[in-house]
């Protein structure tokens, strides 16, 4: 029989709560997945359904592809050592060990070749550190704003592993609600944050001088006035707004990710 709590006295539920946290980590949850629902209130909301609701298993398309196939099925696909060369970011053996293999499966791969990039995201990059980067700055790639500078998503890690990006916003989501939005998101796609779409479109950029996308793409990421993050392509250069709700703008699609 599991341990009640009697009291809701605040020593009682914290130590509960630091329980909770433990045996999540332990299988598997990362840290910043904590704070995904602080930020989004509509992730939240569903996440308090389907607990309430017992969780019931979903079946992700979860599978393993050396990345040398990978290589061979997606049309772009950009390698670690790209990445060094042109950000100037290194990987350490480990990173490198863990990049031999790409953790989608073959026949997802295959059915997204053309629409999606996979690229190898690098755990010290953010967008402030984009910014830095000398080529970066040379070309003039970002416009010219400093609003998210002191922000929590200006310095979000990107995160390390593969990332396959979808190209532009997803199908049938350009000009509604986020709440509609994600609905048109396949079976384990999520939606990424600013920084991974940032550091993907630069890296797209500096390899084949095109953007990645042309519309303006709703991210993850809510700043600390409670406005989520929009990344967008304008006049040859990257920007960033911020919308007060989650309702429908013209041109603002769903970014997406594996």
């Amino acid at each position: 029989m599991p341990e009640r709590i009697v009291s809701l006295d605040p020593a009682s539920v914290s130590g509960r709560l630091g329980s909770l946290h433990r045996v999540l980590q332990d299988e598997g949850l990362p840290w910043a997945a904590f704070q995904q629902p602080i930020d989004d209130p509509a992730l939240r909301a569903r996440l308090v359904r389907n607990w309430l609701a017992g969780v019931p298993d979903v079946t992700v398309p979860y599978g393993e592809t050396p990345a040398k196939r990978a290589f061979e099925i997606v049309r772009t696909a950009y390698g670690p050592d790209l990445v060094t060369q042109l950000l100037g970011y290194t990987f350490g053996a480990g990173e490198r060990k863990m990049l031999e293999v790409v953790p989608y499966p073959a026949d997802l791969l295959e059915r997204h070749a053309d629409t999606h990039i996979l690229v190898p995201r690098h755990p010290a990059a953010t967008i402030m550190s984009l910014k830095g980067v000398k080529i970066v700055r040379q070309k003039n790639l970002f416009w010219d704003q400093n609003w998210y500078h002191n922000e929590d998503l200006g310095c979000r890690l990107c995160g390390s592993g593969w990332m396959f990006l979808r190209r532009g916003a997803v199908h049938g989501t350009v000009n509604f609600p986020r709440s509609e939005q994600i609905r048109c998101l396949l079976l384990g796609e999520r939606v990424p944050y600013g920084t991974e779409v940032t550091y993907a479109t630069i890296l797209h950029k500096l390899v084949t001088d095109e953007w990645l996308f042309s519309r303006w793409l709703r991210c993850q990421d809510i700043h600390s006035y409670g406005f989520r993050l929009v990344v967008r392509v304008n006049e040859g250069r990257l920007g960033f707004d911020s919308h007060w709700d989650d309702g429908p703008y013209p041109g603002i699609g769903l970014a997406s990710a594996w």
